[in-house]
């Protein structure tokens, strides 16, 4: 009988590739009994062996962590990390032997160079770990330890530069060679890309009122104990908010607290990098009427439309892939359209749970039922523009009729440019009655 007995070396490999696959842990349990959410085992080896190896590597520079033993019955560690030799030698992290590798680790450190460069962080300050569990990691797949531990590793390569102070990093810059491994193929889109879409438009309207108002009147009021929260300020500004978002906007630098009484609320004003950041989205949006279609297009082709209204979804985006091929009749672009528009129609209603007895033709008048039923806690302004996008509809609709019957009646031949109208007008309707109407 033979007796296969595991390299020491290879041992500590298959060790140390566990470890990798963490994120960040505040203790790691080698007993079988452990919870689940800190038991750490390898295939193949015992606890005492898993443990052994990780003396070895901390003793060779490739792991981190405080060990525990009790008793002797014990085999816990604790803030156990690999060190960036340690992420090397499983080849989680890029050598000069190995300069292209693709890794969890490697994409996330990628990940965090385009944002640190897209989204400088305020004054060169990024705070450490504040042991909470909120979503404070601007990388996906990261929380905000692994984000420090992160940070740590691209110090430890010389990809970034700062200065450790009191457990929060200063004068944070990107060094020439993280540029360098950024090249030009890493692109951001700019400031805020690391927040949602209700974060950046809660700052685009912070940002957009304070603009406008005297430089004595740009101080708000976060009146956080409100149900819901409030922003407050001159000019009767006052709107409910999401108080982590106003969380995140402060911490990422864009907003600062003036003073913090945690009875009556939290003054606050956009910093001077807060309005660079918004003068710099004006700027990229000068052109209008391109970003209107732009983002119309984009929402159209998301997430929470096809959320929303999937079958409607579905075949708006079926239309608009027949008039990107460019080899469909524009006819059969507005067929689709129209069995789009009714479909809209009938998952508003159902979304909204109103009933009408029109044709599901009858799109027009199935809208106005949804609006209808809405009207009260719309409010006459936002009941005025609905009223009026819903002629537009209509008009979109008789556009539909023109398209699929190649507009005989009005002797005149339907081409991709009517098809590239149709499909854009529809989506501009569709987005703005789902954005208002939800």
């Amino acid at each position: 009988m033979l007796l296969f007995v595991m390299d020491p070396n290879d041992r500590l490999k298959l060790v140390l590739a566990g470890i990798a696959e963490l994120g960040w842990k505040n203790s790691i349990d080698l007993a079988a009994t452990a919870d689940a959410s800190t038991r750490f085992s390898v295939p193949g080896l015992s606890a005492d062996e898993v443990h052994e190896a990780l003396k070895d590597a901390a003793y060779a520079g490739l792991f981190a962590g405080e060990p525990s033993e009790g008793d002797g019955s014990m085999r816990t560690w604790h803030r156990p990390y690999l060190s960036l030799s340690g992420l090397q030698s499983v080849g989680a992290w890029p050598t000069a032997d190995r300069p292209a590798v693709t890794t969890r680790w490697w994409d996330r450190a990628l990940a965090a160079l385009v944002h640190l460069r897209d989204n400088p962080p305020h004054a060169g300050h990024i705070s450490g770990p504040r042991g909470t569990d909120e979503p404070t990691s601007p990388v996906p797949d990261t929380d905000e330890h692994t984000y420090w531990l992160l940070l740590s590793y691209l110090l430890d390569a010389r990809l970034l530069r700062a200065i450790k102070q009191q457990g929060s990093l200063e004068e944070v810059a990107l060094t020439p060679a993280g540029s360098s491994v950024l090249g030009s193929g890493a692109r951001g889109d700019g400031p805020l890309t690391s927040f949602s879409a209700a974060q950046r438009e809660l700052f685009d309207r912070i940002a957009g009122l304070a603009h406008e108002l005297p430089a004595h009147d740009r101080e708000f009021l976060f009146a956080h104990r409100a149900d819901p929260a409030r922003v407050v300020g001159a000019n009767n500004i006052d709107f409910p908010v999401v108080g982590d978002d106003v969380s995140q906007l402060e911490k990422a630098g864009l907003l600062k607290w003036t003073s913090q009484n945690y009875v009556t609320g939290l003054n606050f004003v956009v910093t001077p990098r807060g309005f660079e950041v918004y003068e710099l989205a004006r700027r990229r949006m000068a052109d209008r009427l391109a970003a209107v279609e732009r983002d119309v297009l984009t929402y159209l082709r998301g997430d929470e439309m096809a959320q929303r209204f999937p079958q409607a979804f579905r075949l708006w985006l079926q239309a608009d892939q027949q008039h990107a091929s460019r080899s469909v009749n524009a006819t059969v672009v507005g067929h689709t359209i129209r069995e789009a528009m009714q479909m809209f129609a009938t998952e508003l209603l159902d979304r909204h749970r109103v009933d009408s007895s029109e044709s599901p033709t009858q799109t027009v008048a199935r809208v106005r039922a949804v609006i209808n039923a809405r009207r009260d806690d719309l409010g006459e302004a936002r009941s005025e523009v609905l009223d009026a996008l819903l002629a537009y509809w209509g008009t979109v609709s008789d556009l539909t009729q023109r398209l699929e019957h190649g507009a005989q009646k009005e002797g005149e031949p339907v081409n991709s440019e009517d098809a590239r109208q149709l499909v854009y007008l529809t989506a501009q309707v569709m987005f703005e009655l789902s954005r208002t109407l939800g």
